[in-house]
């Protein structure tokens, strides 16, 4: 049963980050890039709250790793909040020498492009980024 949820889970992760696409997202991310900082560690925060002018701007989100993956040929990291809510950080391909080194757990920097919000926020083109940049 457990089992069929996390592939039920995975599988709207999957439609999500297909659908969400628009003509912006092939813009590509760098860690230099100036930002929007949301730290979903923060109990104050909620990713529910963000700012719809924040759509296809580059944001950082810091918060805990829960997924690693690689389905369809994409590396996607899931991060989520102290409030159980999650980010999906669908990652730029250069970015796949850095991906082994992140554990379950791991908190984690990553700067994206919003893409916008339902009952998870999804970011495109993402790297892995110091939360101090």
């Amino acid at each position: 049963m457990n089992r069929l949820i996390s592939l039920k889970r995975i599988a709207y992760i999957i439609i999500l980050i297909v659908f969400s696409c628009s003509e912006n997202h092939d813009k590509m991310v760098n860690e230099n890039e100036a930002i929007q900082h949301i730290n979903i560690l923060d109990e104050n925060t909620s990713i529910r709250n963000i700012d719809q002018s924040l759509i296809d701007e580059v944001i950082l989100v810091e918060g805990l790793v829960k997924n690693v993956n690689s389905l369809n040929n994409r590396n996607t990291i899931i991060i989520k909040g102290t409030n159980n809510e999650l980010v999906i950080c669908d990652m730029q391909k250069n970015q796949e020498p850095k991906l082994n080194a992140i554990h379950v757990g791991d908190t984690l920097a990553i700067k994206g492009i919003l893409v916008g919000t339902l009952k998870d926020v999804i970011v495109h083109n993402c790297v892995i980024t110091d939360a101090d940049e």
